[in-house]
């Protein structure tokens, strides 16, 4: 068979294979040269070229589809493809790129409604304040558009003097499922209860307590994966985490205090199935049986004995870059294999934010499918 004439559905399939670097980063001059093969390879390499738009490609995209710079119908083809954006948001300042002033937050909702199936939206905050009110009306408008996906996941990272900046993109993206926040505070919080109800908290600084408390007021029922990346937990901060822990799956605890206690919200999390202990977290002195996924960043004497009491585990994973110095590492490769426990030496990368029914979740490209 002739190369350009091979099905559509199979040269997807070859490409998603090639989609990651060995770094994980996107091959994106491999998927560019692919969409150049011919007609029958340029839909599926485009497809998986512009499911990720970063902040350079932000401004190329509005610069083409403002200007016409597309044949017709392909801006609407090209921007259904997007799935995940990355944007500086500036909330009052002009941005320069290529010659270009282009008025942001203005230049936000432009792009969304260039992205009609967006599922994932990574923002970078700056500036002092809050969005304006005629910009969160157009998002409101834009969001109530026949047809339009709704917003799923939404990372926001800025500084502290645009405090309300959360509060409004989540009463505008109510339909947000998987959370995470870094680099950014709020005093304050608006009345009331939250208009998300979470999957997914990752927490990359700790918020005020009643933010947090805020954050969570709509999520006891639903969510599943709680991820700390914070310096520590006050007594108060664990109890309100631990309210909301007979749901969650997936527990992951990085924690700047190494000899913190956190054995009452593990044994909070009767359902959990995958437990992350990153910082060299002392051993909880009980893990639940429901156990399926262990991440370590060392191998410790208590290892071997943890494995004992998980009768349910399938897959080990131990960070540290020296696990083979370890003088239980034999031991423990064999009781892996005894127990057909799947051992692996990695890093617990980023994933994708998306509903599974097995743990470790990964970033894969077999996840895009799971992004509606």
């Amino acid at each position: 068979m002739p190369l350009a004439n091979i099905p559509a559905e199979l040269i997807y399939h070859i490409l998603e294979q090639g989609y990651y670097t060995p770094v994980g980063s996107v091959d994106q001059q491999t998927l560019r040269a692919c969409a150049l093969v011919s007609r029958n390879w340029a839909k599926p390499a485009q497809q998986l070229l512009f499911h990720s738009v970063g902040v350079k490609q932000c401004i190329e995209f509005t610069v083409l589809f403002s200007r016409g710079g597309l044949p017709p119908g392909s801006a609407a083809r090209l921007g259904g493809y997007v799935r995940s954006l990355d944007f500086v948001f500036d909330i009052h300042k002009y941005i320069y790129v290529t010659g270009a002033s282009i008025r942001c937050p203005s230049t936000f909702v432009a792009l969304l409604s260039f992205f009609p199936r967006l599922y994932q939206l990574s923002l970078f905050v700056s500036g002092k304040g809050a969005i304006p009110s005629k910009c969160i009306r157009q998002l409101e408008i834009l969001v109530a558009t026949p047809h339009r996906q709704p917003l799923r996941a939404l990372s926001l990272m800025g500084a502290s003097d645009a405090p309300m900046v959360l509060f409004q993109l989540l009463s505008v993206f109510s339909s947000v499922q998987f959370l995470r926040l870094e680099r950014y505070s709020s005093p304050r919080c608006p009345p009331g209860v939250a208009p998300v109800k979470l999957c997914e908290l990752n927490l990359r600084f700790l918020p005020e307590l009643k933010v947090l408390r805020w954050i969570l007021s709509s999520s006891r029922s639903t969510l599943q994966i709680l991820d700390l990346h914070v310096p520590m937990l006050n007594d108060d901060y664990l109890a309100l985490l631990i309210e909301h822990a007979p749901q969650v799956r997936s527990l992951r605890l990085h924690i700047g205090c190494p000899d913190m206690n956190l054995d009452s919200l593990i044994r909070a999390c009767v359902k959990l199935e995958e437990l992350v202990l990153h910082q060299s977290l002392d051993w909880p002195s009980e893990i639940p049986a429901s156990l399926q996924h262990l991440c370590i960043d060392k191998i410790a004497d208590e290892t071997l004995t943890v494995l004992e009491s998980l009768p349910h585990l399938r897959f080990l994973t131990i960070t540290t870059q020296h696990a083979s110095l370890h003088h239980d590492f034999h031991r423990l490769v064999r009781k892996c294999d005894a127990r057909r426990i799947e051992l692996s030496f990695k890093r617990f990368e980023a994933e994708d934010p998306v509903h599974v029914k097995h743990f470790p979740r990964g970033r894969s490209v077999e996840n895009f499918s799971l992004m509606r």
